[in-house]
């Protein structure tokens, strides 16, 4: 029922990550 929310949340940090990765 939450993994929806937990796909959303999961997609959020790895686009985070993604540009922290870049400007780093």
């Amino acid at each position: 029922r939450n993994a929806r929310k937990g796909a959303q949340i999961g997609a959020a940090i790895g686009l985070l990550a993604g540009t922290f990765g870049k400007k780093k």
